[in-house]
């Protein structure tokens, strides 16, 4: 199942809230438990955006990841995936495949006004 854009954006708001971590009371004013949630938290939020960066890579292109990009550029689509969300990067994979590598240099020139600079 797929969420909605609406649906996303109350995720990563919830995820945000839930992983304050500051704490008047405590010593330092942090609650370091919170502080554990929320670097696993943001852990497991990367690793689910790898993992659908990767299926947007084979979507568009029907190769694996591996096979069509370089390891760096791999985690900096990743990360616009992340910011962006996987329609922004898809659009743009999809415009630089076949015509240029698939490096971030490429496929970042490729993103769509409204997918830049989020």
């Amino acid at each position: 199942m797929r969420l909605r854009e609406d649906e996303q954006k109350l995720l990563r708001l919830a995820l945000l809230k839930s992983a304050n971590a500051l704490c008047p009371e405590c010593p330092l004013n942090l609650d370091f438990s919170a502080i554990d949630l929320s670097v696993d938290m943001f852990a497991q939020t990367l690793l689910a955006n790898c993992e659908q960066t990767g299926q947007v890579l084979y979507n568009a292109t029907s190769q694996s990841p591996s096979e069509v990009a370089e390891y760096v550029d791999l985690w900096k689509f990743t990360l616009a995936n992340y910011n962006a969300g996987p329609g922004c990067l898809y659009r743009a994979i999809e415009q630089t495949f076949g015509n240029q590598p698939l490096t971030w240099e490429n496929v970042s020139a490729n993103l769509e006004p409204a997918c830049q600079g989020l």
